[in-house]
């Protein structure tokens, strides 16, 4: 799920690194919330090139109500979301579903990198939370994990992610956290890996 506005200096990046992950099974929603840039069109030319690119269009109303359109339209297995503006790893997808597909846990929550036009970091956080694999844990038996309180990151299986009946906060600065924290305290278990799966971009105009 790729909410767009107002990011065509950077969607064209953001959808190859999709575009390389070596899944291929994959259906890629990008929801257009009402974006009055050059994004539509760059979204356009990919969903023409593969038809695994879907575009569905709102009027808008921010990156909550965005990732809540994404979550009721798609159709896989598994839920994973990406900000336009940022970039999955080589392998990301395939980390997360490998991980998923062999301990049946309803999340897994991989590591992420920093970068901007100089270079890349790593958050202060990362060390305390992905040093090593911890496969079917949870938020009581491994607390730090609530450091990594983003939607981005992680594979949520589908069925119990609409079971909860939760939704992204709309018109709302970090919509995020809320609701990954009620998802972590509702999974069965929750993987988290080492592998870093996505790189978090900071603009250099600081409008990240």
């Amino acid at each position: 799920i790729v909410p767009f506005y107002n990011v065509e200096a950077y969607f064209e990046e953001c959808l190859r690194s999709i575009l390389d992950q070596s899944v291929r099974n994959i259906e890629v929603l990008l929801i257009d919330d009402g974006s009055p840039d050059g994004s539509r069109a760059i979204a356009e030319r990919f969903a023409a090139a593969d038809a695994r690119f879907r575009i569905v269009t709102r009027p808008n109303g921010g990156l909550g109500a965005a990732r809540n359109t994404g979550v009721r339209e798609a159709r896989g297995q598994f839920l994973t979301f990406i900000d336009s503006d940022d970039e999955l790893m080589p392998g990301a997808l395939a980390a997360l579903l490998a991980s998923a597909l062999e301990t049946g846990s309803d999340i897994v929550v991989g590591s992420v990198q920093r970068f901007d036009s100089a270079g890349w970091w790593a958050p202060t956080w990362v060390d305390a939370v992905h040093t090593h694999r911890r496969p079917r844990t949870n938020v009581h038996e491994f607390l730090p994990m609530l450091r990594n309180l983003y939607t981005w990151n992680k594979l949520f299986r589908r069925d119990f992610f609409t079971a909860q009946g939760l939704w992204f906060r709309e018109g709302v600065a970090y919509e995020d956290q809320p609701i990954i924290t009620q998802l972590y305290l509702a999974a069965r278990s929750v993987d988290v890996i080492p592998d870093i799966v996505y790189r978090y971009r900071a603009r250099d105009d600081r409008s990240s």
